[in-house]
């Protein structure tokens, strides 16, 4: 496998190229890291940090910027949802907590000027850096989730500032970079290991059943019959062993009730969840082609499920035009060679997870990997012609 550093990259490639995984995981290192130290806007400043960096190594590297077809529909995406929200605060939208600083930090700050930033192609070196830096930062997060255990709060493993979901996000994805990366089997299994030890003391049932079904789809596409037949087996082993055992196991870890739908933790939040999806539905179908609020009812809360919020914010024409630019990425990704395919996994991953958990305005890092996929070069040995001599 050809790794970026056997290949000619410059250092100003490089600069860029991890800033954009610092931009995309940065907050879980730095939201745990200002959950113990008394750094305020710790999380604020990394983005900015990153921001700037992507706009100097621009200006002073002589990066010539391009922007291809797909960018520029995804760019105008997100734009029409922009102006969507403030549509939403011009008629008199108020609520505590998603204010419009929320919105324009989440939309403006950490999605729209990367966006606009990161145009130029990916090719197979780019792509094989990306995925080193995102490992080694994988590695870290778990070496610092296991220092910080003594500080998380007590039942589920989260931080002051950086909830339980967040964590079980970023482990599942260092799953997956760690399954596709060419490191020695020994500290691949233990880099898996450890990562599904700490999702599951999260307590966090999106970003696992996501990573299931991610696994699923690559053993799918890219594993032998037997090999296929063996995974299944196994697998539904594993389930007909938890669900016999599930009351013996979460007994040792009280997190994992929100796994049993039966308990009372999983119970209350299957029910919430359903109340919100409800609400979300019923939104959509009273005002079918725009949508009607940015909020679902039932708890006054988006509805954690991307889908849902889209259809009840933006309508069938939001609905249409998403699907369209959907459309463009996996005609994109089929076309990519297996050695970047990692992409799309990871890609795939944070869209299944988001469709249980986050919001349309906190999904930068599933945007942003739409954006890598969409600009990654499908004739993975030519060298990338966007980029000027240093």
């Amino acid at each position: 496998m050809l790794t970026a550093n056997k290949v000619d990259l410059r250092k100003s490639e490089k600069v860029i190229l991890f800033a954009i995984v610092t931009h995309l995981i940065g907050y879980q290192i730095f939201g745990l890291i200002g959950s113990v130290l008394p750094v305020p806007f710790i999380t604020q400043l990394f983005r900015l940090v990153t921001v700037v960096t992507i706009i100097l190594v621009i200006c002073f590297s002589r990066l010539k910027v391009t922007y291809t077809r797909a960018h520029v529909f995804l760019f105008f995406c997100i734009i029409a949802y922009v102006l969507r929200v403030l549509i939403y605060f011009a008629n008199g939208f108020e609520n505590s907590f998603f204010t419009f600083f929320y919105y324009f930090q989440n939309l403006f700050i950490l999605l729209l000027i990367p966006i606009a930033l990161i145009a130029f192609d990916l090719n197979k070196a780019h792509l094989e850096y990306l995925k080193q830096v995102f490992f080694k930062y994988s590695l870290f997060f778990i070496l610092l989730l296991f220092i910080l255990l003594p500080f998380s709060e007590p039942g589920r493993l989260g931080f002051e500032r950086l909830n339980p979901i967040s964590i079980a996000l970023y482990l599942g994805a260092g799953i997956i970079i760690a399954a596709n990366s060419n490191i020695k089997i020994f500290i691949k299994l233990i880099h898996i290991f450890l990562s599904l030890y700490l999702m599951i003391l999260s307590g966090s049932r999106g970003p696992l059943l996501a990573l299931l079904l991610c696994l699923f789809m690559f053993f799918l596409f890219r594993s032998s019959t037997k090999v296929k037949i063996s995974l299944g087996g196994g697998f539904l082993f594993f389930i007909a062993v938890f669900i016999r055992f599930v009351q013996d196991i979460i007994a040792i870890a009280p997190a994992l009730a929100r796994f049993n739908p039966t308990s009372d933790a999983g119970y209350m939040s299957v029910g919430i969840r359903l109340e919100q999806y409800m609400s979300a539905i019923d939104i959509f179908t009273d005002n079918i082609f725009f949508g009607g609020s940015l909020l679902e009812q039932a708890h006054n809360y988006y509805p954690h499920n991307l889908f849902l919020e889209l259809a009840m914010s933006t309508g069938l024409v939001g609905i249409i035009i998403v699907l369209l630019l959907a459309s463009f990425t996996v005609i994109k990704a089929w076309k990519l060679p297996d050695s970047q395919k990692w992409i799309n996994f990871l890609t795939l991953y944070f869209f299944l997870s988001m469709m249980f958990s986050a919001s349309i305005a906190t999904s930068y890092q599933l945007i942003i990997l739409l954006l890598l996929v969409l600009r990654a070069k499908v004739d993975a040995t030519s060298c990338p012609k966007v980029l000027k001599p240093s």
